[in-house]
């Protein structure tokens, strides 16, 4: 009777045992997985708080103004923006110093019909 009761208790404490085993290395896999959960909700938290500080900046007013600048035309109200003209390319006299010393002008383009003229006309 000693016999099958031994060998009774030794399938119980292998069955046990798997289970332990098998719960552990369940448990480390869960862990692992659980640790990327983490890092992927590290990595999205940071693209909402960068999204959330893009938000905020685009409802501020300093960028509503600079939109309604540069997209419309919009001023704020006695607020005046003068229009320069394209200064690219032509000469500026400046304050003491003769005009052409410090920036070249490029000479005036010829007008569309003497283009043309002295496309066809001339050699």
């Amino acid at each position: 009777m000693k016999r099958p009761a031994l060998l009774g208790l030794i399938i119980l404490v292998l069955f046990f045992l798997t289970a332990l085993v098998r719960s552990y290395v369940l448990i480390r896999e869960r862990e692992g997985e659980l640790d990327r959960l983490r890092g992927q909700v590290g990595q999205l938290q940071g693209k909402v708080d960068e999204r959330e500080g893009a938000l905020s900046y685009y409802k501020s007013p300093e960028f509503i103004y600079k939109e309604a600048l540069e997209q419309l035309g919009w001023t704020r109200r006695g607020e005046v923006i003068p229009d320069l003209p394209d200064w690219k390319g032509k000469e500026i006299e400046i304050e003491g110093k003769p005009a052409g010393s410090s920036i070249a002008a490029a000479p005036e383009p010829l007008p569309y019909w003497k283009l043309w003229r002295n496309l066809f006309f001339e050699n």
